[in-house]
């Protein structure tokens, strides 16, 4: 849990996982992919983030050919950031798949709810207002 925390914090990892996510990508593939969409990812930045991964485990360097490489997920990258899509997959689920309140109207809400049984907060004793004075009150006099 710690390892996922430490990756959604820094700003980068979460946008490299995912644009490797579908294939390995060449590095000057990966910062265009990324920086069309946030342009301030410095070259500097990506180089410090795609070494950070790669001694995390999270990804690796391949060669296609002797003059090419690539950047991919490793298995264990794979499963972290496939676990990462099923949490902000839940995240963004639809709310009303939730059933209505048990014992309620579907229209009811929480605030029209009756209030809980215990002690009463006005000081727990009714003023009958319709009554005159007490004898207590006539012979005080």
């Amino acid at each position: 849990m710690r390892e996922i925390f430490e990756i959604i914090s820094h700003k980068w990892d979460l946008a490299i996982l995912t644009n490797l996510r579908e294939r390995p990508l060449r590095y000057t593939d990966l910062r265009d992919q990324i920086g069309s969409v946030n342009s301030d990812l410095s070259e500097g930045v990506l180089n410090k983030n795609l070494k950070r991964l790669k001694t995390g485990g999270l990804v690796c360097q391949r060669s296609t050919d002797e003059h090419h490489r690539v950047w991919a997920l490793t298995p264990r990258g794979r499963q972290m950031i496939s676990g990462l899509v099923q949490a902000a997959e839940f995240q963004s689920a639809d709310d009303s798949q939730c059933g209505p309140l048990a014992d309620s109207d579907p229209d009811r809400t929480t605030r029209d709810a009756d209030p809980p049984p215990g002690p009463r907060h006005d000081g727990g004793a009714k003023r009958d207002d319709r009554s005159g004075p007490s004898d207590h009150d006539a012979d005080a006099g």
